[in-house]
């Protein structure tokens, strides 16, 4: 008995990552909007039964003003939340995948003589 109770709570722990559907579910989402080049990173977490905090990074398409950006990310996390009610607290860090490789090295440019 408490085998089964227990197995059952585990999927209901605080800190773990949220089911693997709703990080699906949420990268193709991101994936389809215009603004966005790559998800860089999904991290998610659960806060309690039926909440979910995510912390997406994203790369975005060049060519955008600040406010494109703003009003994209604004409608973004209202689109997820909408599809998603268990999104409680949603981030989206837009970072620069490019500076990020170079600086770990996996993209040194042309060499230099």
């Amino acid at each position: 008995m408490a085998y089964t109770l227990g197995k059952g709570a585990r999927a209901r722990l605080i800190g773990e990552a949220a089911d693997p559907e709703v990080q699906r579910a949420v990268n193709e989402l991101l994936q389809q909007q215009p603004e966005i080049d790559s998800v860089t990173s999904l991290p998610t977490v659960r806060l309690g039964p039926g909440s979910v905090l995510l912390a997406a990074s994203v790369d975005l398409t060049a060519g955008y003003d600040s406010e494109t950006v703003e009003y994209a990310m604004v409608r973004i996390r209202a689109e997820l939340q909408g599809r998603r009610p268990e999104l409680d607290r949603v981030f989206l860090d837009v970072t620069d995948a490019a500076a990020a490789r170079r600086a770990a090295g996996r993209d040194r440019g042309p060499a230099r003589a």
